[in-house]
C-alpha cells in the first residue's frame, strides 16, 4: 500500500473527490483504504478493494469524507498503469 494523503497537523480535511484512472489498454484493479491516526491497515479500512478499472478508463467516486489530523489514505493499484488523484479542502 502507498500513503496517498495524511492530514497535516491541526487541520482536518474534506476529500471531495477520488479519480483512479487506467492507462493501460487492459483492466486493471486498485483498493483504496481510509486509516485512522495512529491505527494501521486492516479489513475494517478498506472503502474499495480489487474494485477494477476497465482498460483507458477513469473511476471517480464522489466522496465527501472527512478526515481528522493524522489520518491518511493509502492506496495499491494492481499493475503501475493506475494513477490517482484526490481532491478536497483543508481546513485550518
Amino acid at each position: 500500500m502507498t500513503t496517498l494523503y495524511t492530514v497535516p497537523a491541526a487541520t482536518s480535511t474534506v476529500v471531495a473527490s477520488i479519480s483512479v484512472c487506467n492507462r493501460t489498454s487492459g483492466s486493471l484493479t486498485f483498493s483504496l483504504a481510509l486509516i485512522k491516526s495512529g491505527q494501521s491497515i486492516d479489513n475494517k479500512n478498506y472503502i474499495y478493494y480489487a474494485e477494477p478499472v476497465a482498460a483507458n478508463d477513469t473511476f471517480q467516486i464522489v466522496a465527501g469524507l472527512s478526515l481528522a489530523t493524522g489520518d491518511f489514505i493509502q492506496w495499491m493499484g494492481s499493475a503501475s498503469g493506475l494513477s490517482i488523484t484526490a481532491t478536497g479542502v483543508e481546513v485550518t
